[in-house]
């Protein structure tokens, strides 16, 4: 696994091509430049490669070292320190403004063993990171605030008489003590403040929120202070696969996946639904029925409803009143067939380019797409002659790579994983019965 980057002014050198050339190969100029690596490396411990991480305000990202033991820090202009202390087997989260990196972390020190919350600052070569809150109690799941002046986490207790006590808590970055945002007797499946506000370059945002948080008994929201709660569906949330608040903070939507279908009131929870909060309480929309996605985002300006499978794209329009006009379906251009080998054996077939990845850029006027090995840009406002989505970059043999993750950052630049060395197996004719030794 790699990550590499596309500079900004090749990137849209490309993009001008490949739209100007209206048809020729997959839109193709050949003028598309990868750029030198912003980070590259291979790492043969694919159990960290989890841990590379972009900035909300796409100003800097995170990777593990080559020998696994630090991560590296690498800001807009290719500056990368390391840093040491931080646990590489945990997910790490950037704070709104790319300053500080978040982690739930084990303290081995005292007996018995505690967890806590770590906070360390990226921007201060040798800073060593420090302990926001600490328990011997069990914590599980870190969010920030969309303000980045608090973290969310969840806090199992176990009580004397054997049953487990749920804590949702919120703990502000000084660590000056930890309060209980809610609190439950069943398993709280996950929580969720509205990230998104600031996911997509937006920066930290202090206009008011909730949180989201489901467990068997269905799904809430409730304020930071713990008041406030309200039910938005009695479905238990175990069916819950991803779930996305809309960036905008004058719109009360939750996009949400549910992998296991489940009935409430008559009404069919499954596929992509869209949660609004309307005058007489919250109303469920069924967007997509299928179980196949993997991918679910907003636009930042919080008009499109996207998610993706990996044959397609999906994006829902909030503006457009015409239901039957509402959704666009993305489908990326089709690799050609390979020439017929010289020996006359039968060709390969083309390669497959599944959708792995999708982004927005800030203003909400174009989209990244990771295809194969391909990055895709397509544009809501495009015309209907012009081609859309538009191939700017391709990646290794098509065969063998295949591209994930993809970003734009805060300087332009396109930055995406790249995954190689895989060993391609063409599909195999089914063996005829009897024809066997």
């Amino acid at each position: 696994m790699s990550t590499k980057g596309i500079e900004p002014a090749e990137a849209k050198k490309a993009n001008d091509a490949a739209r100007k050339a209206g048809g020729g190969q997959n839109g193709r100029s050949g003028t598309t430049y990868a750029g030198e690596s912003l980070a590259e490396q291979d790492i043969q411990n694919q159990d960290l490669t989890h841990n590379f991480r972009v900035s909300g305000n796409k100003s800097r990202i995170v990777h593990p070292s080559l020998d696994g033991e630090k991560l590296v820090v690498v800001d807009g202009k290719g500056q990368s320190m390391e840093i040491a202390g931080l646990p590489l087997d945990q997910d790490l989260m950037f704070d709104p403004d790319g300053r500080k990196l978040a982690f739930l972390k084990l303290i081995i020190d005292v007996n018995p063993i505690e967890t806590g919350i770590g906070l360390a600052d990226v921007t201060q070569r040798g800073a060593k990171p420090k302990t926001l809150y600490r328990t011997k109690n069990m914590l599980r799941g870190l969010e920030w605030s969309p303000s980045g002046e608090a973290l969310y986490f969840l806090e199992g207790e176990e009580l004397a008489n054997g049953e487990q006590l749920w804590y949702l808590k919120r703990v502000g970055v000084d660590g000056v003590g930890a309060i209980v945002v809610a609190k439950s007797y069943t398993f709280i499946d996950f929580f969720m403040p509205p990230v998104s506000r600031f996911e997509n370059s937006q920066g930290a945002s202090k206009k008011p929120y909730r949180v989201l948080y489901g467990s068997s008994e269905g799904l809430y929201v409730v304020n930071p202070d713990g008041r406030g709660k309200e039910r938005i569906t009695e479905v238990a949330a175990s069916g819950v696969d991803n779930l996305e608040w809309n960036p905008n903070p004058d719109e009360d939507m939750i996009l949400v996946t549910y992998k296991i279908p489940r009935i409430s009131a008559e009404k069919l929870y499954q596929g992509v639904m869209l949660f609004r909060r309307e005058k007489k309480g919250w109303k469920a929309e069924q967007l997509y029925e299928d179980f196949d996605v993997h991918t679910l985002w907003w636009s930042p300006n919080g008009r499109y409803a996207c998610f993706g499978t990996l044959g397609a794209v999906y994006v829902h329009d909030l503006k457009e009143k015409d239901p039957s006009k509402a959704m666009t379906r993305i489908v990326v251009p089709p690799a050609e067939q390979p020439e017929k080998p010289e020996d006359g054996s039968a060709p390969l077939p083309p390669p497959p380019r599944h959708i792995r990845g999708f982004y927005w850029g800030k203003k909400s006027d174009q989209m990244v797409i990771a295809a194969g090995n391909c990055i895709f840009m397509w544009r809501p406002d495009a015309k209907e002659d012009e081609e859309n989505p538009v191939l700017i970059h391709e990646e290794g043999d098509p065969y063998q790579t295949f591209l994930g993750d993809c970003y734009i950052m805060d300087n332009g630049r396109i930055v995406y994983t790249a995954y190689s060395d895989n060993e391609y197996v063409p599909p195999q004719p089914a063996e005829k019965p009897g024809q066997g030794d």
